[in-house]
């Protein structure tokens, strides 16, 4: 494929950005040709790019990623980088994280954990798609501690893939799980886990059931509950006193 000169021209600036990156303009050929093939032209492509400074930035990440074909992280956080950009509004640069070698798509929700997000800010989010209820509005703030937190940096979170969290922990209490060495889900793990699955499936988990959320703490040692109301339409985060045990709430083991 022959690219116009004019259009080279009126692209330069474009083209510097890629060769800054240590990009070959050449290679990318193939991206601009599949961009034609959907009906959009580079003139028109190189205008919503200029508009669009989150796009622009996950265009450079994506011919990065392309690149290097053989990246399980460009293959797998992927989808996660759409999810952030479509439901938060924010890029997130990959770099640095790896996937655990255990990890089958099949059998397992891969957490994507972003450096800054928050309890609220998911909340807000999940609130446009779908009905919430909370039994305190400040989350971030009643929960006073979390095995794991993004204030430093981005992390990955392994699970097991199921609707309802793993059966062989349900009717056992917070309190007897970590005698057992269970390492549960955060609070703010099991959202993101809901935001993952309902942006794939347009449904939501824990249909029926809860997931005790092992990893976060309330004051007065409660443990913050998360599940759906199927009657109701409606997701809810509740709590649970840590010495409670019910045949409906479970853990979610954290894998790696």
């Amino acid at each position: 494929m022959e690219i116009d000169q004019n259009l080279k021209k009126d692209s330069s600036s474009f083209i510097k950005e890629i060769q800054k990156r240590g990009i070959d303009f050449k290679k990318i050929l193939f991206f601009i040709e599949e961009l034609e093939r959907q009906g959009l032209d580079f003139e028109s492509f190189l205008e919503l790019i200029k508009e669009d400074k989150i796009l622009a930035k996950e265009l450079f990440e994506f011919i990065n990623l392309r690149l290097q074909p053989n990246s399980i992280e460009a293959i797998y956080l992927a989808p996660w980088q759409r999810i952030y950009r479509k439901w938060f509004g924010v890029y997130v640069d990959i770099s640095g994280l790896k996937v655990p070698e255990n990890y089958d798509p099949e059998k397992h929700f891969l957490i994507l954990v972003a450096k800054g997000i928050t309890v609220s800010s998911v909340i807000s989010a999940m609130r446009k798609k779908f009905n919430v209820w909370l039994y305190a509005e400040d989350l971030d703030f009643k929960v006073t501690k979390n095995d794991r937190i993004p204030e430093n940096e981005s992390y990955l979170a392994l699970f097991n893939r199921s609707v309802k969290a793993d059966e062989e922990f349900k009717n056992i209490s917070a309190i007897d799980l970590v005698k057992k060495g269970n390492k549960g889900i955060t609070l703010l793990e099991r959202l993101l886990l809901e935001v993952l699955y309902f942006d794939e499936s347009n449904k939501n988990l824990d249909f029926d059931s809860s997931t005790l959320c092992l990893g976060s703490r309330l004051s007065g040692r409660k443990i913050p509950e998360v599940g759906w109301y199927s009657d109701r339409n409606l997701f809810y985060v509740h709590w649970r006193h840590s010495n409670y045990s019910y045949d409906f709430l479970s853990s979610r083991f954290l894998i790696s």
